[in-house]
């Protein structure tokens, strides 16, 4: 997949999202092409869906799922509503496009009932702002899937009273929060000392 060349851990890990695809259409070669063309077109619809809720007062582009000719991949890639291929996006425009198109695979696999996964996000809006962060929250809660987010994002920090708090943002979601943290009194110079431990902030 030669087209995502992600320049950062965090768009590194939405590349992966190609494979599943890959794995997706590789069960329609056995098909007609007519519905190759149908599948990679609903994908990169919905895919799109999702694309303009997260990025609501942003510019988003448009996403475009291929198949090249005479090869079995297919690729991914953002462009400008006029057709021009956006060359060097953001960290931002990057990591929302991937999470757009891994929204729009689990609706599809949800909607075949093919198979049922949790989607994992690891730091998912370590590179937006405060709307598009909101704006993720929000896309999250329409998620008819099992999702877990290990983040420090949907934290704040109050500096009156020194302690941490979950955002509003988080607290609207329709879900538990855990909080995980290391155990205080580990010793600063022994790894071994260190214990983890879970809280639930939210039901």
């Amino acid at each position: 997949m030669q087209t995502l060349k992600p320049s950062t851990k965090e768009a590194e890990r939405y590349k992966r999202i190609n494979n599943v695809i890959q794995h997706i259409y590789n069960a329609f070669l056995k098909a007609r092409e007519t519905n190759h063309r149908r599948f990679i077109t609903y994908l990169a619809e919905r895919a799109n869906h999702y694309l303009a809720k997260l990025n609501v007062t942003d510019f988003h582009g448009v996403i475009e799922i291929y198949k090249p000719q005479e090869s079995d991949n297919v690729e991914v890639i953002l462009k400008s509503e006029n057709g021009s291929y956006v060359s060097n996006p953001s960290e931002s425009q990057k990591t929302t496009m991937f999470m757009s198109v891994l929204f729009a695979i689990a609706e599809v696999t949800a909607a075949k009932q093919e198979t049922t996964y949790p989607l994992i996000f690891d730091a998912p809006t370590s590179s937006f702002g405060e709307m598009k962060e909101r704006e993720f929250y929000e896309v999250i809660n329409t998620i008819k899937k099992q999702c877990i987010i290990v983040t420090k994002d949907m934290l704040g920090y109050d500096v009156a009273t020194g302690r941490s708090f979950i955002k509003e943002e988080a607290m609207k979601l329709s879900c538990p929060i855990y909080q995980i943290a290391k155990k205080e009194g580990f010793n600063r110079n022994d790894l071994s000392t260190i214990r983890v431990v879970t809280k639930k902030i939210k039901d």
